[in-house]
C-alpha cells in the first residue's frame, strides 16, 4: 500500500502533522512557504517551497513525482484549492482527498449560509444574525 502523503502548508499544525505520522513510519513531504519552519525538519522526508504561479500545478507536479496517495492541506486556503480539484485528484492521480467537495466546503465555510441550511433543513443551530445599521439596536 502506498503510504506517501503530501502535507500543504506550513505553521505548526505542519511540524506537529509530520510528527504524528514520523511517529507511525511514514515519511511526508511538504509543500510550504521558503520561510516557513518546517522546511528544516527531520520528521519530513522533503520539502518543496512554493514557487509563484500555478500552486494546482505544483502540486500535481510532486503528486507525480513522489507518488504521493493522500493529501492533508494546513490552511482554509489550501483546503479549498483542493476541494475545488477534488475529483480531478482522486480520478486522475489516485489521490486521496480528506475534504467535501467544493459546494459542500463553501457552505461550510460561510456561516450565513451555513445557518441557514442548518435552519432550512431543521438542525439545531446556533441563532445568529448578521448585524448591518438597520438591526443593530435591536440585536444587542
Amino acid at each position: 500500500m502506498n503510504r506517501n502523503v503530501l502535507i500543504l502548508g506550513g505553521g505548526l499544525q505542519a511540524l506537529s502533522t509530520a510528527y504524528s505520522l514520523w511517529k507511525e513510519g511514514i515519511h511526508a513531504v511538504c509543500m510550504a512557504e521558503e520561510e516557513e519552519e518546517i522546511r528544516q525538519s527531520r520528521f519530513i522526508r522533503r520539502f518543496y517551497p512554493t514557487r509563484t504561479g500555478n500552486i494546482f500545478n505544483q502540486i500535481t507536479d510532486i503528486i507525480q513525482s513522489e507518488q504521493i496517495s493522500l493529501i492533508i492541506p494546513m490552511s482554509d486556503y489550501l483546503a479549498e484549492l483542493v476541494s475545488k480539484h477534488k475529483d480531478e485528484l482522486q480520478s486522475v492521480y489516485n489521490c486521496h482527498v480528506p475534504v467535501p467537495n467544493h459546494e459542500v466546503f463553501i457552505l461550510g465555510a460561510d456561516k450565513e449560509k451555513l445557518m441557514a441550511f442548518c435552519e432550512q433543513n431543521g438542525f439545531p443551530h446556533p441563532r445568529t444574525r448578521a448585524l448591518d445599521l438597520s438591526n443593530i439596536e435591536e440585536t444587542t
